[in-house]
């Protein structure tokens, strides 16, 4: 009896857990929609993108026995498989690799969106006069914090776009997002374009 009440009140916690952070993920949702309406610039493909991540997040979830414990090997290896397969038609070679590491699920939202901002600009600007794109996402764990870098082989990044002026949705997102987990972003231009990202693990 006390292993069935406590199996039916760790159920009870998860659902209700899942049903937060979709009330949550949906309004990040609405102010990613209010964001692109402000700069009349909203992108449909874009948004199907950051659904798409949320949505594989909870897929995981439901599954995960451990909302604080949330492995990223196989979340993020979908995540990267299905914004390359829907937004890319060319052949992109992937180098993925990942630390044995768990996230909470916040933090694991989080950061899915912030990858999935940055490979979505990859495919869109870096890969389309590139004749064999490579795509790279590394993800390591270094003394409770966790540094993930996203590099690409494709066309550099514009002179004119400064990181810390961001006058693009993109670079917005890509910074409101960095500030949400707490973390440092910082853009690299030479010799590929490559992101760094590092935040405290919760």
């Amino acid at each position: 009896g006390l292993k069935l009440k406590k199996s039916l009140r760790d159920k009870e916690f998860v659902i209700k857990e899942v049903n937060h952070r979709v009330k949550n993920n949906l309004r990040m949702i609405v102010s990613m929609i209010k964001l692109q309406e402000q700069a009349g610039n909203i992108n449909l493909s874009d948004l199907m993108s950051q659904i798409d991540a949320i949505r594989i997040i909870h897929e995981k979830l439901y599954t995960a026995k451990d909302l604080a414990n949330v492995h990223i090997e196989p979340y993020f290896n979908q995540l990267i498989d299905t914004i390359f397969n829907s937004f890319s038609k060319n052949k992109i070679c992937m180098d993925l690799k990942f630390d044995d590491m768990t996230l909470n699920s916040k933090q694991m939202v989080t950061a899915g969106l912030l990858v999935t901002e940055i490979a979505t600009n990859a495919i869109k600007y870096g890969f389309e006069s590139i004749d064999e794109p490579e795509f790279t996402l590394k993800m390591e764990k270094r003394e409770q914090h966790c540094h993930i870098s996203i590099s690409n082989n494709g066309l550099p990044i514009p002179e004119h776009i400064d990181f810390d002026y961001p006058k693009t949705l993109g670079m917005r997102l890509i910074q409101a997002l960095t500030e949400q987990l707490g973390g440092k972003v910082e853009l690299i231009k030479e010799p590929v374009s490559e992101y760094k990202i590092s935040f405290k693990i919760d």
